[in-house]
């Protein structure tokens, strides 16, 4: 927001404040990947050109003219690089700003007597995963109280190791990249000091400079231990600034009443994380997936949703069964790898005697595994032909081991099912009646969910009620039939170029 007039700084007061709450939170209402940025020059130190991160496509302005030409001409000025620039009223947008911004005479001098206090050093923290609206206030608000120097510390390491969904959680550097850059457009005036921190305290506790710490309602408590810790240390205590908690009205049973990482993180469950990568070797039709996951991570129920969708499931784990009968050559190679002691009385390989000694010894499982896997994509390849020719138009190869075996090259797209460890590790002990020990040594020799996780095209976890999952599944099914429309109409195009 900016106004034409460059002599007057508009005042650092509660109404200011007000203005930018509710223009960040009727933005994440709108439209929660919608990025806006409230810009902080004309409460601060005016700049006469201001160089943003990203080209800036609206700009929303409280200038009465912002329709005349001058005014164009000087938003092309302040902005560097905003030459495509729509400019809006602020009164046009559907919100009501008026208490807000209302400047008549009396007002302008009550709202001077209101200014906030503005501190050489201000400190604050927290995991700062995917910018959001609750950020974004919380952030504006301490460059509103800082005049030169405010320090952030990142969250990584141990402090991230109980968030929900923490698989989703962006690297620190990624996550300080973002925060930068989004400071830097929102106050350029100040030094930003942003590091990981893997304690609680980070610098807070350290530099004897600092004047003030902000917080959300939510971490007020962690404020006053930072003061605690100081006082302690023989160090100033700092003046603690708590920011009220941004309400979230569309969030389901399983998220939080509040604007949050953790349901950003939810409503990504489901869709695209990242462009499936071109297989020019594979047919459009029938298209794959690959559906992976842990031990007892949800594949079979996902597996029948799909398959009620129309999908065709081959599943990997039951031709593997096959290749483990008698007569095939699979089970005689395991039978000279591994000894009589894997049979049961009858001849057949007891698979459960045979997990005990592969999943003690790594070396051991790949032995197995050099032994099983070829057999299963022999099997399973047949499978999806057949699939084709039954007219399915999406198969899913349902693969606990898709990409340790590595069949990513046979399959269009790489779908994941997680749950927390610790859920793992009950499912197991319930479902094969295994020690705790036994169950987290089986699953410790798989793969984790962070390495799942960066492979995936589309995640599930099925860690809440199946109606949870289920959503998830039909949001994936929905957005991929329109992709497979894409493709078609793509090849289809090309085919005719030709």
């Amino acid at each position: 927001m900016g106004r034409k007039n460059n002599q007057i700084l508009i005042p650092n007061t509660k109404s200011l404040q007000s203005t930018f709450n509710i223009v960040y939170s009727k933005a994440f209402q709108l439209q929660n990947s919608l990025d806006v940025r409230v810009l902080l020059s004309d409460a601060k130190v005016f700049q006469t050109s201001w160089k943003l991160h990203q080209a800036c496509e609206v700009l929303i302005t409280d200038y009465p003219g912002y329709k005349e030409r001058d005014f164009m001409e000087y938003v092309k000025q302040r902005f560097s690089n905003g030459l495509n620039i729509r400019i809006e009223h602020l009164a046009n947008l559907n919100c009501d700003l008026s208490e807000c911004i209302e400047e008549t005479k009396q007002e302008e001098e009550e709202m001077l007597l209101t200014q906030k206090k503005v501190y050489e050093h201000t400190v604050m923290g927290g995991t700062f995963d995917r910018l959001h609206a609750g950020h974004k206030i919380l952030l504006t608000e301490a460059c509103l109280r800082t005049k030169c120097r405010l320090t952030i510390g990142v969250t990584c390491g141990p402090m991230i190791k109980n968030k929900v969904l923490k698989e989703l959680i962006e690297p620190v550097n990624t996550r300080i990249e973002k925060l930068l850059e989004f400071l830097q457009d929102v106050d350029p005036c100040i030094e930003y000091n942003l590091q990981p921190i893997t304690d609680p305290y980070g610098p807070s506790t350290v530099l004897p400079e600092l004047q003030c710490i902000v917080t959300s309602e939510e971490t007020k408590q962690g404020g006053e231990k930072v003061n605690d810790v100081r006082h302690s240390l023989g160090l100033s205590v700092l003046d603690q600034h708590v920011i009220s908690i941004v309400p979230d009205i569309v969030q389901n049973e399983t998220e939080e009443g509040k604007v949050s990482s953790s349901n950003t993180r939810k409503r990504l469950l489901g869709k695209l994380l990242r462009p499936p990568t071109h297989k020019p070797h594979l047919p459009v039709l029938p298209y794959v997936i690959g559906l992976t996951g842990g031990t007892a991570s949800g594949k079979s129920r996902i597996c029948q949703r799909l398959e009620k969708l129309g999908a065709a499931v081959i599943n990997c784990d039951k031709l593997g069964h096959e290749t483990y009968a008698q007569g095939q050559q699979a089970y005689k190679k395991i039978v000279e790898e591994f000894g009589a002691v894997v049979l049961n009385e009858n001849g057949d390989i007891n698979r459960q005697a045979l997990g005990l000694i592969v999943f003690a010894d790594r070396h051991k499982l790949q032995k197995l595994n050099n032994i099983v896997w070829p057999a299963i994509a022999t099997l399973f390849k047949q499978k999806i032909i057949e699939s084709a020719a039954g007219g399915h138009r999406v198969v899913v190869l349902d693969a606990a081991v898709l990409l340790e075996a590595g069949w990513t090259e046979v399959v269009h797209e790489i779908w994941v099912s997680i749950i927390p460890l610790e859920e793992s590790i009950k499912r197991v002990m319930e479902r094969d009646g295994l020690s705790k020990e036994a169950a987290t040594q089986r699953l410790n020799s798989q793969l984790t969910n962070e390495e799942r996780v960066a492979k995936a095209n589309i995640l599930f976890c099925s860690y809440w009620d199946y109606e949870i999952t289920f959503m998830q599944v039909k949001r994936a099914w929905n957005d991929l039939q329109l992709r497979i429309d894409s493709y078609l109409h793509n090849s289809e195009h090309n085919e005719c170029k030709l």
